[in-house]
């Protein structure tokens, strides 16, 4: 039943969202890349940050390159049995068209970097929750990948009204949803494997998410 009610909503929303135009994704993603540095949501700790390259109607983020400094950013290189591993890169130019046609690293001069060694994750997804509950693609690359995350970290606080984010201890290192405004909705099917976000972040705020992991 919630596999059959994911795949009906992922067809929907697809649909949806293939009838933005490229100005409007391109605009959004900036004002979304601002709502990021506004809120201090790459703490001054956290060195590996992991990204992702936008393909289609996701938000890209490759603006953050160029608004932070001393951070090491990762991509993801999707590799069989939908395992993805992450890589340093120093400039989105440098990336490859690779599985599904989504721009990736190229392993022979991008360094791999442990997933349990980053510090910050950012998830494209199609849709999100107000909870943190995500809808991505379906083949599971990043909830096997996310899963494999480290512990004691600096996340946001739980507070949905503040204007920036307060750091507190969580059990595992901080995944936050990016996507646009219209993307979000109050609940989305979920199942037990499904991660969830601390955070979704739209080009409009920063939702912090209350559910415990």
């Amino acid at each position: 039943m919630i596999n059959e009610a994911k795949h009906t909503l992922r067809k929907k929303l697809r649909e949806q969202l293939r009838e933005l135009d490229g100005e409007f994704i391109s605009n959004a993603s900036e004002a979304l890349c601002q709502q990021i540095i506004k809120h201090g949501v790459i703490t001054d700790e956290a060195r590996y940050i992991a990204l992702y390259a936008a393909l289609g109607s996701e938000v890209d983020l490759s603006s953050l390159h160029g608004m932070t400094a001393n951070k090491v950013f990762l991509y993801p290189l999707c590799h069989d049995q939908g395992v993805m591993s992450y890589h340093h890169v120093d400039s989105p130019d440098e990336l490859r068209s690779g599985k599904y046609g989504i721009l990736e690293p190229d392993p022979l001069i991008h360094p791999e970097i442990a997933i349990s060694e980053v510090d910050l994750f950012f998830c494209p997804g199609i849709a999100f929750s107000r909870d943190g509950a995500r809808l991505g693609q379906g083949a599971g690359y990043y909830d096997r990948a996310l899963a494999q995350r480290s512990g004691i970290a600096v996340r946001p606080s739980t507070q949905t009204s503040a204007s920036s984010l307060t750091a507190h201890h969580a059990t595992q290192v901080p995944v936050y949803g990016v996507g646009l405004e219209q993307q979000l909705y109050d609940t989305i099917p979920t199942e037990s494997h499904d991660v969830t976000m601390d955070a979704v972040i739209t080009e409009q705020a920063v939702y912090i998410t209350a559910k415990p992991h």
